[in-house]
């Protein structure tokens, strides 16, 4: 079992400006569960632990409040770390929390620049926005891919890498893509 001398405790504090005055600690004992609003006003911590200790810690976040977070980690956190509930994929994630495609698609640019791509400036008559770029295979706009590598550069979307590693993996097994499978 866990004990009070194993430390680890979730400590949450008091309400007051800058507390360090404890409200409630929870030991961490299994199949705990804690829900609580991680915000300013419910200031908390993991106090420190005298034994491995195994956690998981989900944050879900309110898009459209995080894009219009004034300090602009919010912001941040949707294009980098947005990992949307089923059926969603992250690009219609993305669109939900914005009021215009012209704004969905500056996020996906910042998604593809936290991913090392650079996005392509945006000739507009309001000055320069980021623009995402198409996928080099199929053409689409997606948050979701990669950079190829030397024998392939450009920007790939999720979609086109699935198929080719699916394509790879038929090819190390024998199969041949380019030929319809037969029915036995």
């Amino acid at each position: 079992g866990w004990g009070k001398q194993n430390g680890g405790e979730f400590r949450l504090f008091t309400a007051e400006p800058d507390s360090t005055s404890a409200a409630l600690d929870v030991l961490p004992v299994r199949n705990r569960m804690i829900l609580f609003w991680a915000t300013e006003d419910c200031p908390h911590e993991v106090l420190h632990c005298n034994r491995d200790r195994f956690a998981v810690s989900l944050i879900y976040v309110d898009g459209r409040r995080s894009v219009r977070d004034p300090c602009g980690r919010g912001r941040a956190r949707v294009s980098r770390e947005l990992i949307p509930t089923l059926p969603l994929t992250r690009d219609a994630a993305i669109r939900r929390c914005v009021d215009s495609e012209q704004e969905a698609l500056e996020l996906i640019a910042e998604a593809q620049a936290a991913q090392g791509l650079t996005a392509q400036a945006s000739p507009s008559l309001l000055g320069c926005r980021p623009l995402p770029r198409p996928c080099s295979q199929c053409g689409a706009v997606s948050s979701e891919g990669g950079i190829g590598g030397d024998d392939f550069p450009g920007w790939y979307c999720r979609a086109c890498w699935n198929k080719w590693e699916a394509d790879s993996d038929s090819r190390a097994a024998g199969v041949d893509m380019r030929e319809p499978l037969k029915a036995f």
